[in-house]
């Protein structure tokens, strides 16, 4: 049996810092005196931190249970800071409920390996009429891409009479009558073929559970798994969703952000947003959707987005069927 995984993650983060230089902190407390991160100071040590180590950030809510190796309150924190050449920061953050990580990790085996039933299922069609698809097809090896379904159409009768194997935009087509790994073989026969037997993987639900986790927070665990998602799926921009997930994250009322420029949504000064690297700041979900769906820069500056290296550009043509 699998072990249970732990309920709060712990990890140190050891800062050399000068005696002119601030922390950068604030903390709050609840009733029980602890510790509690409740803002991190722009250009300070500690957002310096975060930026070299995305694994490791410092973030609101985050319990500072010792500093060098001395358990800490909020009455003792300041002080046990105050004369030390070098920080070493327990850090204590309440892990989520692990249900969220095993599912994404199962529908992610789904890609994988095809004879797994629960995410990739057998549409069966006969072309008495369209089919109702807009497809994305890339080069060889990738899946071909639902992009959008089209009103009426077969795939809309199919998701009536199947409610618990509904083809959805985002979804991957595997296979078409036997053909893999060829989409330009297997969009001929999509659609030229009369009967089509598809295998699809409900890789938009495992993009809905990735949406889903942005608001939460990440394990080393959870970074893994959205590098595997980027190297199966790669987004529509090529800028890496795990790249997007470990970008800073801060208070509205520290970036001086009321409104989100993407969703034009008013914002509380404890909303946290995520900051790209020109230092402006969106909304998280808004952010990651524009980075990965439409351009590779900052909305308001125009200012591009570095691409890791190691993905080129793929080409992308679309279809309908």
């Amino acid at each position: 049996m699998a072990s249970r995984p732990p309920a709060v993650r712990q990890y140190v983060v050891s800062i050399p810092r000068g005696l002119t230089k601030q922390l950068g902190v604030s903390v709050t407390s609840k009733d029980d005196f602890r510790c509690i991160v409740d803002d991190i100071m722009q250009d300070s040590v500690l957002s310096k931190w975060n930026l070299e180590h995305p694994d490791k950030q410092v973030l609101p809510g985050d319990c500072i249970a010792a500093v060098n190796d001395v358990p800490v309150t909020i009455l003792t924190f300041a002080q046990s800071c105050s004369s030390q050449k070098t920080i070493r920061l327990q850090i204590c953050r309440p892990c989520r409920a692990a249900n969220v990580q095993s599912r994404l990790r199962r529908q992610l085996a789904a890609i994988f390996n095809r004879d797994t039933v629960d995410r990739v299922f057998s549409v069966t069609l006969t072309k008495e009429d369209d089919v109702g698809l807009v497809l994305n097809v890339r080069a060889a090896g990738h899946p071909i891409r639902i992009r959008r379904r089209v009103n009426g159409g077969l795939i809309h009768d199919w998701n009536l009479q199947h409610p618990d194997q509904q083809v959805r935009p985002g979804d991957a087509i595997l296979e078409v009558n036997g053909i893999r790994d060829d989409p330009l073989a297997m969009m001929e026969i999509a659609q030229s073929g009369m009967s089509l037997i598809m295998h699809v993987c409900a890789i938009g639900e495992i993009e809905d559970w990735y949406g889903n986790m942005q608001s939460e927070d990440l394990t080393p665990e959870d970074l893994r798994l959205i590098r595997e998602l980027d190297m199966i799926v790669p987004t529509a921009t090529e800028v890496q969703r795990s790249f997007v997930a470990q970008l800073p994250r801060v208070k509205a009322v520290r970036c001086g952000v009321d409104t989100c420029s993407i969703c034009l949504s008013t914002l509380e000064e404890e909303c946290i947003l995520t900051q790209l690297p020109c230092r402006h700041c969106f909304c998280t979900k808004c952010i990651e959707t524009w980075l990965t769906e439409r351009q590779a820069d900052c909305p308001l500056c125009r200012q591009p987005v570095k691409r890791p290296e190691a993905h080129p550009t793929i080409s992308e043509d679309t279809f309908w069927i």
